[in-house]
Formats: structure tokens, C-alpha cells, sequence
């Protein structure tokens, strides 16, 4: 499955990936709200996950990749996406689905990791515009939802634009990070947006 819009591809992971990817999550600027840098190895294991969740569940998280100005808009579904043919890895944006809290176990979350140097272009919300459609129409999910701390306010404005709204009872302290920080930590304390297929 590829996806196009007017400035990004979004397709499968590539062994390929793994040196650019290891860039984007060893950097602290990307990794603020994410418990932090990765080391290589972890990085590696990022993307194993990602290519096991589309196998299973048939959806996951795409490796998002710039296409370089005036190159790569004719190449067709199964173009070349190499950063050689005029496209670079910028992140990845796509789907998961949740086993944790709780609450909101089975649904499926939309979610995105940009590098710094991608940020402030509108591409996480161009690119996550596309895999709500990809999610509503093809899918045919009822609904997809959205978490993140509250002082993420670079996300939460994605969300925002893609047209999530905040779901007021939606807080929550997440199971995994609770255990592992110290109490009261700002990573800790998770808030939810909404978006169904109807809107």
C-alpha cells in the first residue's frame, strides 16, 4: 500500500530506512514527548514492530518520505522511493492499534514522528489528512483517535487541523510510562482527541 499527496509518499518500511530512521529517533528534539532517544538497536526494533503490525492487522505506520521539488510525481504506485529518485525520509505517520489503557484498548490511534528539519511546513498534518482518508474510505473504521501529553502543542495542533476534537474524559495516566518514571512526571499524564468516520 503507497499513498501519495501533493508533497509526500507514504509506503512500506524498507531495510533501507534504518540509517535515516536512526537519525530522526536519536535526536532529543524528536524524541521530546517520547520518552527519549533511541539507541540503534531500539531504532531497528521501531521498525520490525511496524512491519509486524501491517502483517497482522493489515494497516500500520508508513515511512513518510519528502519528494525533492518538480521529481517523483509521475512515478505511479509503485514508483521508486529511494532517497537517490528524489525522495528522503522525513518520519513515519500511520496507524496503530491499542492495547494500552485501558479504555482505550482495540481502537486505532493516528500517529506521526517528523525529524526537527521537517517540522513547520504543515507536513505531519498533510501527511495524517491522507491516512484518515486511507482510514475512513478504505478501511472503513468508525472512528480513529489521537494521544499525547497536554504540552505537546505541536501535535495537538495537528490534530486539531486534521479535525480531531479533544474527548473531555479522556484523560488518563498511561500504564506504561507509570511504572518506569517518577510519580507526577509530564510524560506520565495523556490526553485524548476524536475523529468519526461521519465527520
Amino acid at each position: 500500500m503507497i499513498l501519495q499527496t501533493p508533497r509526500l509518499t507514504l509506503r512500506p518500511w524498507s531495510m533501507t530506512d534504518r540509517d535515516a530512521y536512526a537519525g530522526i529517533t536519536s535526536n532529543p528534539r524528536a524524541m521530546e514527548f517520547l520518552m527519549g532517544p533511541l539507541t540503534r538497536e531500539q531504532s531497528d526494533q521501531r521498525i520490525a514492530f511496524k512491519q509486524e503490525h501491517w502483517q497482522h492487522h493489515g494497516f500500520g505506520r508508513f515511512a513518510a518520505l519528502l519528494r525533492f521539488p518538480g521529481e517523483g510525481e509521475d512515478r505511479g504506485e509503485h514508483g521508486s522511493a529511494d532517497a537517490g529518485c528524489g525522495e528522503t525520509l522525513i518520519g513515519d505517520v500511520g496507524l496503530n492499534l491499542l492495547s494500552q489503557p485501558e479504555q482505550l484498548q482495540g481502537q486505532v490511534e493516528i500517529a506521526w514522528l517528523l525529524a526537527p528539519d521537517a517540522w513547520g511546513r504543515g507536513l505531519a498534518s498533510e501527511a495524517a489528512a491522507e491516512v484518515l482518508r486511507f482510514a475512513f474510505a478504505v478501511l472503513k473504521l468508525p472512528e480513529v483517535v489521537a494521544i499525547t501529553v497536554p504540552t505537546n502543542t505541536r501535535s495537538r495542533r495537528v490534530m486539531e487541523k486534521i479535525g480531531m476534537t479533544l474527548d473531555p474524559n479522556g484523560d488518563f495516566d498511561h500504564p506504561l510510562l507509570v511504572d518506569v518514571l517518577p510519580k507526577g512526571h509530564a510524560l506520565c499524564r495523556h490526553i485524548t482527541h476524536r475523529i468519526r468516520r461521519a465527520e
